[in-house]
């Protein structure tokens, strides 16, 4: 009983020490903005994999990426279905259950995906999250949580909410859901509810890479591993662009004209933070976005703004897919031939404005050359 109450404690040790000046949180990595490298790496082995695109695979909008069993799993959350296409970007199946049934979901809000292929799928509206083994639509398993939350990741036995909300507003950062108990524990309350007032610059704050999961707290300096039953292994990160708790309630309380114009001087969201064997790929949202990049090998830190950066789509990396970042980029979309200039092979160039504007989006994968 002591071990196990341990566990579930853990986390909340770790979590709690990650407020701003904590002097003693140890991370993985670190990194200063403001003094790191201002050129990443040469982009290499790019792959562009274009989805299938027919009645029954089309797209409306992306709203994550994960791959697994040589399978990309897309979250079209405006269409409000799970798109399955292979390694190729042939469309196998897609998940489309909408309603109020069994196994149905009306208002889904997030997706995971675990090694064995089970798809989960967070409905906002019934607080629930289902699971489709194997994604089969019609082999299927209803949780409920009894909470409204954002995001989320199955991370073994434990299911982590991000942005819990309660009285119409994110009052809880991250909470852990025992599906033993069927209970919930919280892990980081929002101490910096006027920071609901300024826009959410990321869709999502729980990221993937395989079986790396990290998480990151608005307005904070630390990004989060979480693991089961613990949470540890933090990124670091400091620069003058991030506000402090004094300039984050400012910033709110300002006009609407005022808060675009501080959205240039600040950095207000990680909206996404994947790992490789060989790199750590972060996307900070300020105006316009930047990258941070660290190369765990060699150690060195870089730092750049998404506009001096052409060869990677605007969106920054939304997963990872046998070692290669994954970006993506609609064919209608002007800005994605400088997304092409990177690709070597010109026959598949061609291929690629080829396709028709209304085609389903075009997956990018992409390395960086690794530093001698």
């Amino acid at each position: 009983m002591k071990h196990l109450l341990f566990l579930m404690l853990a986390p909340f040790m770790c979590l709690s020490c990650g407020n701003k000046g904590h002097k003693d949180l140890q991370t993985a990595y670190s990194m200063n903005l403001d003094t790191a490298l201002q050129l990443l790496p040469e982009i290499t082995d790019v792959e562009c994999i274009p989805l299938e695109t027919n009645d029954a695979s089309l797209i409306a909008d992306i709203d994550k990426v994960l791959y697994c069993n040589k399978t990309f799993y897309v979250f079209d959350k405006v269409g409000k279905k799970v798109l399955l296409f292979d390694r190729q970007g042939n469309f196998l199946k897609s998940i489309h259950k909408i309603g109020q049934g069994p196994g149905e979901y009306t208002e889904p809000c997030d997706m995971d995906v675990d090694g064995e292929g089970n798809i989960y799928l967070a409905d906002w509206a019934t607080q629930s999250i289902i699971m489709y083994r194997s994604g089969d639509e019609n082999n299927y398993e209803v949780n409920r949580i009894g909470a409204y939350f954002l995001d989320f990741a199955v991370v073994g036995n434990s299911v982590y909410l991000g942005l819990v909300y309660q009285e119409g507003e994110a009052r809880q950062n991250l909470v852990v859901w025992s599906k033993e108990k069927e209970k919930t524990m919280v892990l980081k309350n929002n101490l910096l509810l006027e920071g609901n007032k300024l826009p959410y610059r990321a869709k999502h704050y729980i990221f993937r890479s395989d079986d790396k999961v990290y998480y990151y707290e608005r307005f904070n300096s630390y990004i989060y591993r979480l693991e089961e039953g613990k949470a540890d292994s933090c990124i670091s990160f400091s620069s003058k662009k991030i506000p402090t708790e004094e300039e984050v309630k400012l910033w709110a309380q300002s006009d609407p004209e005022e808060q675009i114009q501080k959205s240039f001087q600040y950095i207000a969201d990680v909206s996404a933070c994947y790992e490789t064997d060989d790199c750590i790929f972060i996307v900070f949202q300020s105006i316009p976005a930047s990258y941070g990049m660290i190369d765990k090998k060699s150690g060195m830190k870089y730092y750049v703004s998404s506009k001096d950066v052409a060869s990677i789509p605007a969106m920054g990396v939304c997963a990872i897919a046998e070692q290669s970042f994954v970006s993506y980029f609609n064919p209608a979309d002007k800005k994605a031939e400088k997304v092409l200039h990177a690709i070597s092979d010109t026959k598949k160039v061609e291929k690629l404005r080829a396709l028709p504007e209304d085609a389903n989006p075009v997956l990018l994968l992409f390395k960086f050359k690794n530093r001698e």
